[in-house]
């Protein structure tokens, strides 16, 4: 939660229902449990129970709806994101003496009419599968390192 309540909340004082790092966590521990999308985000998030969510640091007796959860998560920095939890990752075990492999993906359906996809190089601790860094590149690049 400490890496998580670092983030930058880029939505407006004004308003705002769900702190973000309650909204992060619950996608975080969602998508570990198998949620795939926005809608099954929800639905675990919503299967929570008024304990479960003040233990999230929700404010509120009910879970955020779906386009909260949404808009959130589509309007947070991922590069701050993925820095942030690279960076918690890489503190968890020692990284000498073990394997990195590199590892280049395009995205699937990142292609958006006249918008190349989204190509996405990833370090991976080989022994464990475990992605420490990942950057966007401009094209693919033999996995090499830019």
């Amino acid at each position: 939660m400490e890496v998580i309540k670092r983030i930058t909340d880029p939505r407006k004082p004004r308003g705002i229902r769900h702190p973000l790092p309650s909204i992060l966590a619950m996608a975080v521990c969602a998508v570990l449990c198998g949620q795939r999308s926005y809608l099954g985000i929800t639905e675990w998030a919503g299967g929570l129970t008024s304990d479960m969510l003040k233990r999230f640091g929700c404010k509120r007796e009910s879970a955020p709806s779906g386009p909260t959860i949404r808009r959130t998560l589509q309007s947070i920095d991922v590069e701050e994101t993925d820095r942030e939890i690279g960076y918690w990752l890489a503190s968890q075990n020692s990284l000498s003496g073990k394997a990195i492999a590199t590892d280049g993906k395009t995205a699937r359906g990142s292609r958006d009419g006249d918008k190349r996809p989204i190509h996405l190089l990833s370090a991976i601790v080989h022994k464990e599968g475990r992605v420490i860094a990942q950057k966007e590149v401009d094209e693919k690049t033999n996995e090499m390192l830019p």
